[in-house]
């Protein structure tokens, strides 16, 4: 986390302690290590209060702020340190690590999530054999979203996509 999200995060649980009433001269005795007649209860809720704020910001920071280093979920597949060179790569499903693609068509049909991590890319070509997959793809190309030279083609005997123009 950075120095402003836990700046955020403080704030937001005296923010929350002050709104559920926390009396301060409980937790400012607490502090001073002086035991608190009668006070034990107050100060079991107080914690229980902020711990549970303080989880939920947790939770919330978390889910949204991805790490970007984490593998992908669904990943089925890891695939480290290897070379396709003139083949059809299935990409659905697996992470490719520190791999080289050489003259290869990459085949995503949308049936998984799939990841690349320090690859090489030299002369690819980009399949699918799904329909809404393929609809992307023409969509993506039609508003000019992917580089003009990149081949694709639809379906597994590799016809052209052809976008219509007016």
């Amino acid at each position: 986390m950075t120095k402003d999200d836990w700046y955020f995060l403080i704030a937001f649980l005296f923010a929350a302690a002050a709104f559920f009433g926390v009396d301060w001269r409980v937790l400012r005795e607490l502090l001073k290590g002086a035991s608190v007649a009668g006070g034990a209860r107050q100060v079991l809720v107080l914690l229980l209060i902020l711990a549970s704020l303080a989880m939920s910001a947790l939770g919330w920071y978390k889910s949204s702020h991805p790490d970007p280093a984490k593998p992908l979920d669904n990943v089925r597949e890891m695939v480290s340190d290897q070379t396709f060179v003139n083949e059809r790569v299935v990409i659905d499903g697996k992470m490719f690590k520190h791999c080289k693609f050489k003259n290869v068509s990459l085949v995503y049909n949308g049936t998984a999530a799939y990841g690349f991590d320090d690859v090489e890319f030299n002369g690819i070509h980009v399949q699918t054999e799904s329909a809404s997959i393929g609809g992307a793809i023409k969509l993506l190309k039609a508003l000019n979203m992917l580089r003009p030279d990149l081949p694709v083609t639809d379906g597994p005997e590799r016809k052209p996509f052809t976008i219509p123009t007016n």
